[in-house]
């Protein structure tokens, strides 16, 4: 690599750098030719066998979920698999390196480790449209898909059922067992409920000991009604 001198120190620093590197060539593939300690001991790989693989298929990651042009200057979030036991999350930086006559062979990439952010995130998406006792949708999912079932309706001239229906005595079993008897219950209903409704997102819990389920095609779902009571 003839690199420019603005570049240089990236390959001078290379190996001390505590980020995750390597330097690959822009063919076809896109070939591992450096890799550092730090990206070893994040894939779990031998630097050995990543040199000389395409960056894709080291990281664990099929072409298809990845649209990265690596001779431009960018990044990508990609879920990696690579040699470790459970797949992780990464952001992927790309910086290519051009040469002095001014053609670019090479490009620096960086990896981050994100995958305790990427769950966090996904833990508060699944909380803010999930009951986090039974794991039900929450209101606001299910209003959404209502609109739709009522439009699809409409458009068919079919019907939408709609029930909502509530637990008797609930209360009387929270004061009597600190809530313990009634969580199990209001679970074990819930989950009753889920065997009736083909989508996921047409059963809720509206809070407390209510519930609402929403059935698109009344004249199959009349008889599954009448087999959960």
């Amino acid at each position: 690599m003839n690199l420019r001198e603005s570049d240089k120190w990236i390959v001078r620093s290379f190996e001390v750098t505590s980020n995750p590197g390597l330097v690959l060539e822009l063919t076809d593939g896109h070939p591992i030719v450096r890799a550092n300690a730090a990206l070893e001991a994040l894939l779990a790989l031998d630097r050995n066998d990543l040199c000389g693989r395409p960056i894709l298929a080291a990281l664990g990651v099929a072409p298809s979920d990845a649209n990265i042009d690596f001779g431009v200057a960018g990044q990508a979030i990609l879920q990696c698999r690579a040699g470790r036991a459970d797949s992780f999350w990464c952001r992927l930086e790309v910086r290519p390196m051009p040469n002095d006559d001014g053609t670019t062979t090479h490009a620096y990439c960086t990896l981050h480790d994100i995958t305790d952010y990427v769950r966090l995130r996904e833990n508060r998406d699944f909380l803010a449209n999930r009951d986090p006792l039974t794991g039900l949708v929450r209101a606001h999912v299910l209003e959404a898909r209502l609109a739709l079932q009522l439009s699809r309706a409409v458009e068919a001239c079919s019907r939408v059922i709609v029930v909502y229906m509530g637990i008797d005595r609930l209360g009387v079993a929270n004061e009597l067992t600190n809530f313990q008897v009634g969580d199990q219950l209001l679970r074990a209903i819930g989950e009753r409920l889920a065997e009736l409704v083909d989508d996921p997102e047409l059963l809720c819990r509206m809070g407390g000991n209510k519930f609402v389920l929403v059935f698109a095609d009344p004249g199959a779902d009349a008889d599954q009604l009448e087999a959960g009571e």
